[in-house]
């Protein structure tokens, strides 16, 4: 087993030492370059979850059926740019001042307002394929009574059988 492992090793030392070694790794060189040139000039597709925050919601409102802690959007760009979209910190603030009114009720978030701000933050020349929802939309009532913080200051000691 040991003369099968040198005979073996010393084959691929020659080998390595050869033209014919130098040719093809030349050639496999070239063909990786040629492989990421095309990778990364392609132009591809890849699909990101945005988080939606919603902001300004009044302390003494609140959603009843909230609408979606995220938007999932598709977005086009060619390869090494893609790449940077997708590691980007994307996010999504909503300020519900205008949508709140009155003690009961239901907003609508215009998606064209949504467009417009995910399409600030692509990187590069990035195309907006799609996104969903389609709508966001939530209720809301107004709380008739406070919710305050309950914090107690006593001791809490076991009878003498349990200690």
């Amino acid at each position: 087993m040991k003369d099968l492992l040198r005979r073996w090793w010393l084959g691929l030392k020659k080998f390595l030492h050869s033209k014919d070694a130098l040719v093809y790794l030349l050639f496999v060189l070239l063909a990786t370059i040629m492989w990421f040139t095309n990778a990364f000039t392609t132009r591809r597709e890849i699909t990101i979850d945005i988080p939606i925050t919603y902001t300004h919601i009044p302390d003494d409102y609140i959603l009843t059926t909230p609408p979606y802690n995220h938007v999932r959007v598709r977005i086009e760009d060619e390869g090494i740019d893609l790449f940077r979209n997708r590691k980007r910190p994307y996010e999504l603030t909503i300020d519900l001042t205008d949508y709140i009114h009155g003690e009961v009720g239901s907003f609508v978030i215009p998606m064209d307002e949504v467009r417009t701000v995910i399409v600030q933050q692509l990187a590069g020349d990035a195309g907006l394929v799609a996104f969903a929802p389609e709508i966001l939309s939530g209720t809301y009532t107004r709380q008739h009574e406070k919710e305050v913080p309950v914090v107690y200051t006593g001791q809490i000691k076991p009878a003498a059988q349990y200690q």
